[in-house]
């Protein structure tokens, strides 16, 4: 899940990628909020800290990054490129209701849940778009495919193991 880096940096989240072949970590810095969304700029770091790669993801205003995934679509809104390929997401939480740990997960598209079901914790799923991809991946806001929905494992080291489902 993700951690906010330091109590005073409150717009900086990490967490680590376990990507198999090198454990990276991923930084999310907002620098952009508006009454429609947020965008984070996402780093990823090698283990000397060096940044290897950078993009940016979006969610709605309402939305806390809440841990990495990887996600595999068909979905018309990604490039052919990406289709049928792993590809790191961030899930975002709620940050209108409080986060249940007691309760389950549910994925929602479009944001087509009810917001006052208690029964479940919430999350929507964002594509990390890599340098020119903002231009040809059409997501963002918590909108995905609804025809297209993506297959989702969870994709964080967590306390030296991988937390990883297939």
């Amino acid at each position: 899940m993700f951690r906010r880096r330091t109590a005073t940096d409150s717009n900086v989240y990490s967490a680590v990628w376990d990507n198999k072949a090198d454990p990276v970590t991923v930084e999310l810095e907002e620098w952009a909020a508006a009454l429609s969304g947020r965008t984070f700029t996402v780093r990823l770091r090698d283990s000397n800290g060096k940044i290897v790669r950078d993009g940016v993801v979006q969610c709605g205003a309402w939305r806390e990054p809440y841990c990495l995934v990887e996600i595999r679509t068909d979905s018309p809104l990604l490039p052919d490129a990406y289709h049928g390929r792993w590809i790191l997401a961030v899930a975002f939480s709620s940050n209108r209701r409080k986060f249940e740990a007691s309760v389950p997960l549910r994925w929602s598209w479009h944001f087509k849940y009810d917001p006052d079901d208690s029964h479940f914790n919430y999350l929507s799923v964002e594509p990390v778009k890599w340098g020119n991809d903002h231009e040809t991946i059409r997501t963002g806001y918590g909108i995905i495919d609804d025809d297209h929905p993506p297959e989702i494992r969870f994709a964080e080291k967590i306390m030296g193991q991988a937390n990883l489902s297939d």
